[in-house]
């Protein structure tokens, strides 16, 4: 009995110290630090609904594709109209898309699980005029690993991810990734 006894005690002990591995492991690992696993990758291509922008990009009558951008780089953000964040940052890229919207850059919005109603709504109230689409299954945030929104991928002219944002994006450091220099406002090279 004492034998049995001493065995539990034993057993259990190993599964509270493992258990404290564990736990302690995750107190020290960076919440924002997200794989990466994308980043220097092809973009996964995808076919959406528009919200608005098929007319500002010419898409003529054309589903909304990654692919309609071929050539441009693109910054790619999912939002969601239910995201107190994305409110913040939706000023941020409508100054960015203002600025550099005739410089082969497109924003690319996608809500992500939204209604298209919503979507419209949180749009014309954040003044967002550049290129929007619905994900509404959320099937696109996950091909692209998207952990929450607001997160921005920027795509290079080849299709390629060269950088993945996590969190509100901001003019200025977009415009730092991309290499936009105000003494050359056509300079955009890989980051």
């Amino acid at each position: 009995m004492e034998k049995k006894h001493t065995r539990n005690v034993v057993v259990l002990l190993l599964c509270f110290t493992g258990l404290f591995f564990i736990l302690a492991k995750g107190l020290v690992l960076d919440p924002n630090q997200k794989p990466t696993a994308h980043v220097h990758q092809p973009a996964t291509g995808f076919t959406l609904d528009w919200i608005q922008g098929q007319d500002e990009v010419g898409a003529n009558g054309a589903p909304l594709t990654l692919s309609l951008f071929r050539g441009k780089w693109v910054v790619l953000n999912f939002w969601a109209s239910w995201c107190s964040s994305c409110g913040a940052e939706a000023k941020e890229l409508e100054a960015f898309w203002k600025k550099y919207k005739d410089q082969d850059i497109i924003v690319l919005g996608v809500a992500v699980h939204d209604q298209l109603a919503a979507a419209k709504k949180f749009a014309a109230y954040f003044g967002k005029t550049y290129p929007l689409g619905l994900d509404v299954s959320g099937k696109v945030s996950l091909d692209y690993g998207v952990s929450g929104v607001p997160e921005t991928f920027l795509i290079d002219k080849d299709g390629v991810i060269q950088e993945r944002i996590v969190g509100p994006v901001t003019l200025s450091v977009l415009e730092q990734k991309l290499h936009l220099q105000e003494s050359n406002p056509h300079a955009t090279s890989a980051p």
